[in-house]
């Protein structure tokens, strides 16, 4: 888990502008919400950078939702 210094540094830079009413709400049910976050886009990365063979950042994904199950 990322600490809350470290989550404030990168927030800016992981959350794009559609990923915030999500971060919010996912805010109210976890302690670390940037690090679930952070995870999934780099789980993303990783596992289409073999296929693609190109860079994106993580304005390329954006949280649409989630569940607590």
């Amino acid at each position: 888990f990322m600490s809350v210094e470290q989550e404030n540094e990168l927030h800016e830079y992981i959350l794009n502008d559609f990923d915030h009413s999500q971060f919010v709400i996912l805010s109210r049910h976890i302690a670390c919400p940037l690090t679930l976050i952070f995870s999934a886009k780099e789980s993303i990365f990783k596992s289409l950078y073999p296929s693609v063979k190109k860079y994106f950042g993580f304005d390329a994904a954006v949280l649409v939702g989630f569940n607590e199950e």
